[in-house]
């Protein structure tokens, strides 16, 4: 009997060890590529700022203990090269290595980048840090732009534009952008809930250069009624801009309800709190709803519901 069960262990043990090779190459496999997918959008980056140098670059995600301590809160990040002579960027976060990145070329390839133009200039050969570079980005919440942003600069973005801000802003450590492109389509969708026409919705809405004093309750229907088309289109870039936005590891900032709603509403429902506001800037004045009225939750589902349907809410 011992010489049996002597016999299967023999036989068996080099088919349990080929099972365990297999089953750590698919984990091996597994993991590279999950590491691919998180990684990814920053490989991406990289090879659109500077195309065809992506594969000089190392990017690994990793535990903050492997950063010296700080009693600042802000993404750790470190430069260094790695065994393979490549220039190896690690952080805790996909943001902090895009700040690393651009800290490389900045500090090494005297590259500056701008929203009115860039350097670069690269050397055919990338230098290798000499010695381990250890930074943090500032500030553990990190926003950026405002609504006049999107008025007075953004307006006639596409998506090329979009992309370029994006990357910019993702290797200049923003990680809490507002983000409102393609909020006309929110609101256009709830008011067709609540009974209002195709031709009603896009009347309320102001034309493109005006969404900032709209979206700040200030003004409605200036310029507009707003096309069709704009609202499809704008759906679309907004899908865009929040994807690749989450992709880098930001948490888009997006439009909340705070109870400005058409001055039509007073006519609709004539029972609700519904008070109209003194004229800004000469402009037609505009209705603010109580919050305590029950309308307030109510419509308020309605804009949350149809902003989750069209970008999530992050």
């Amino acid at each position: 009997m011992k010489k049996l069960l002597l016999f299967a262990i023999l036989l068996l043990a080099p088919i349990c060890q080929h099972a365990t090779n297999i089953y750590r190459q698919s984990a091996l496999r597994q993991t590279a590529s999950n590491q691919l997918a998180l990684l990814g959008p920053v490989q991406q980056l990289i090879e659109r700022i500077t195309p065809g140098r992506s594969g000089n670059f190392e990017l690994q995600i990793t535990s903050s203990t492997e950063f010296p301590p700080s009693k600042y809160e802000g993404t750790p990040y470190s430069i260094y090269k790695d065994p393979d002579g490549k220039i190896l960027l690690r952080s805790t976060e996909k943001i902090g290595l895009c700040v690393a990145y651009y800290q490389y070329l900045r500090n090494f390839c005297n590259v500056s980048l701008s929203f009115c133009g860039d350097n670069i200039s690269l050397p055919k050969k990338l230098p290798l840090p000499s010695e381990k570079i250890n930074g943090r980005i500032n500030g553990k919440y990190r926003s950026f732009f405002n609504y006049c942003s999107f008025s007075y600069t953004g307006t006639w973005w596409n998506w090329t534009d979009w992309q370029r801000v994006i990357d910019f802003i993702a290797m200049n450590g923003i990680n809490m952008p507002l983000q409102v492109v393609g909020l006309e389509g929110v609101w256009y969708n709830a008011l067709l809930r609540v009974g209002y026409t195709d031709k009603q919705a896009r009347q309320y809405l102001c034309g493109p250069a005006y969404f900032a004093w709209q979206w700040m309750t200030n003004i409605e229907s200036f310029a507009g009624p707003l096309p069709k088309s704009w609202i499809e289109s704008h759906v679309r870039l907004g899908k865009q801009v929040i994807n690749r936005e989450l992709e880098l590891g930001m948490h888009p900032i997006q439009q909340g309800f705070s109870g400005g709603v058409p001055a039509r509403f007073k006519e609709i429902y004539p029972q609700a709190n519904i008070q109209m506001k003194e004229d800004w800037c000469g402009f037609t004045p505009v209705a603010q709803l109580d919050p305590t009225d029950p309308l307030f939750m109510k419509f308020g589902k309605i804009f949350f519901e149809e902003e989750k349907k069209l970008y999530g809410l992050h």
